[in-house]
């Protein structure tokens, strides 16, 4: 089963998140395509210093954090991109429970 922990701000805000483990490959594939897609979104689009582990050595971890948001700081963008990764991971979820669950 996919373990995926939200961390979120005094405010609400998403500041992070560990995602660890493995289910069926059509779920892994999407659950990683949405976590990968918004890290590298943010990197890519967004000014927000960020950090990422996701040690060879550990196949299915991956760790993701935002000191800046978890401190209160305010991104329109970081916000709306992890909002619809985690849109995307409830669905995934409600789709299969069995496979995945995350913890918001």
């Amino acid at each position: 089963m996919i373990y995926v922990n939200i961390y979120r701000n005094n405010q609400g805000q998403i500041y992070g998140f560990i995602a660890q483990n493995h289910g069926e490959e059509i779920v892994c594939a999407a659950v990683s395509a949405l976590i990968i897609n918004a890290v590298n979104s943010i990197e890519e689009f967004t000014d927000e210093i960020a950090s990422v582990e996701a040690p060879i050595e550990e196949e299915g971890y991956i760790e993701f954090h935002m000191p800046g948001i978890e401190a209160g700081n305010d991104n329109r963008d970081v916000d709306l991109l992890l909002s619809s990764m985690l849109h995307g991971l409830k669905r995934i979820q409600n789709e299969y429970p069995d496979q995945i669950f995350v913890n918001d």
